[in-house]
């Protein structure tokens, strides 16, 4: 949301152009990610029982904003896949409830990594 000159308060959204190698992952989402159950998420993308898997979103600079799950161990594991894209981390603006001000939304650049495993 964008506040107007006014104080008028209107939704946005970001959209980058078709051929831009960014995927556009939202802040909150992978937040939320934190909360569903490793075995619900293994269903949900299809991994077979067999396979186990980590997600990692990181911003440019390498702090880590997930790690999916906390508790991953695969150093000895033989791994099957392992996927980077570049991505692009949008939070959304927000009105700070103590303050009544306005948070401008944020956009950062990092990558996102997949890896599949046995």
């Amino acid at each position: 949301m964008i506040p107007s000159p006014s104080g008028q308060i209107y939704p946005f959204k970001m959209q980058l152009y078709e051929d831009s190698p960014y995927g556009v992952i939202d802040y909150d989402k992978v937040q939320a990610l934190k909360n569903v159950p490793y075995e619900k998420a293994k269903e949900v993308l299809g991994i077979d029982w067999r396979y186990n898997f980590v997600i990692r979103v990181s911003y440019i600079n390498g702090t880590v904003l997930l790690d999916y799950p906390s508790n991953a161990d695969y150093e000895y594991a033989n791994t099957v896949t392992h996927f980077v894209r570049n991505v692009v981390i949008y939070k959304a603006g927000e009105i700070d409830s103590s303050t009544s001000e306005y948070i401008a939304p944020i956009v950062e650049l990092g990558k996102i990594e997949t890896i599949v495993y046995m």
